[in-house]
């Protein structure tokens, strides 16, 4: 047990030094066949713009539950 949260201590720190590690429900624009992408862990690359992240994937973008009445 000790062992395996060594590696995925070293696994998130090497990771973290390519790339930028975002928490929170984000999603996807929903394509024209109604497929999006939903995570609570994005990784987000240093050759991308904080801007153009965004753009891509947000908050808002995650469908509403509909109520049901």
């Amino acid at each position: 047990m000790k062992n395996i949260l060594i590696i995925v201590v070293a696994s998130l720190l090497l990771v973290n030094c390519t790339s930028k590690v975002t928490l929170g429900p984000k999603c996807t624009k929903v394509s024209s066949v109604g497929s999006y992408e939903k995570s609570y862990v994005w990784l987000k690359s240093n050759l991308i713009s904080e801007k153009e992240f965004k753009e891509r994937v947000s908050a808002d973008y995650c469908p509403k539950k509909a109520k049901k009445s």
